[in-house]
């Protein structure tokens, strides 16, 4: 598609990338992190902008176009392309797709763009990388460079994506963190005949104070299935399985 140099009012243009700048009406004031600018490179590097910026036009003090687009949406994408440019893997004047929309106010739609948006789960984020390997074949160090993660990172998620799919669903559920969904993983595959089950019930994350741990510790015949999850979590999954007799 030709590059346009004329605005045109809430159409999808291609956009040269070094006339798009960042915008001062943007919502977001915090800074995007180093690890997140490399995911976005890496993806885009991999897979092109999978989705357009959203811009307004540049106006100078008498209200006449600079030539230049606001990027109100895709900010982040935006620095992704110019680390991209500055390792020479795109030229500075590389096309961008952009919606440019000057009907709505670009610090409300960057406000809703950052308030309403819903991060995908880490969990689906594991079986998502498990269907890779599985239907594509990318192995951990594939996988790492198409999404800007280190391979070790990719490994530890394969594997935590292997696990009994009721340690997986517990976490997706908000019922226990990823350690200890991690020391489930860890202690399935170390204690093939205890039931995953059962890991699932020990490893559940239910609340239990301080106070009551301390005190119940000391007799632990006495203790409730959330007192063991508690000490599970402070003294080692073998000592609650040895107590609760599995």
């Amino acid at each position: 598609m030709q590059i346009q140099d004329t605005i045109q009012t809430s159409t999808v243009q291609d956009i040269r990338l070094n006339r798009l700048k960042a915008s001062p009406r943007n919502a977001r004031k915090t800074k995007h992190t180093e690890a997140a600018i490399e995911a976005l490179a890496a993806s885009i590097a991999a897979k092109g902008v999978l989705q357009p910026l959203v811009v307004e036009p540049e106006t100078d003090e008498t209200g006449a176009p600079t030539g230049s687009y606001l990027v109100t949406i895709g900010e982040g994408r935006r620095q992704a392309l110019l680390r991209l440019a500055k390792r020479k893997a795109i030229r500075k004047t590389h096309p961008v797709r952009c919606i440019v929309d000057v009907e709505n106010d670009a610090h409300e739609i960057s406000l809703d763009e950052n308030v309403t948006r819903s991060d995908m789960h880490p969990a689906d984020q594991f079986e998502a990388f498990l269907r890779l390997a599985q239907e594509r074949g990318y192995g951990p160090e594939e996988i790492a460079a198409r999404f800007g993660v280190t391979a070790a990172v990719v490994r530890q998620r394969l594997k935590l994506a292997t696990v009994s799919p009721n340690l997986v669903q517990a976490y997706r559920d908000e019922l226990m963190t990823l350690d200890q969904q991690a020391r489930g993983q860890r202690f399935c595959m170390s204690h093939p005949t205890i039931s995953p089950a059962k890991v699932w019930a020990l490893s559940a994350s239910i609340s239990i104070g301080v106070r009551e741990w301390g005190r119940m510790v000391g007799k632990p015949e006495h203790c409730s299935m959330a007192t063991h999850c508690a000490i599970w979590r402070l003294r080692g999954a073998d000592w609650a399985i040895g107590q609760l007799g599995l």
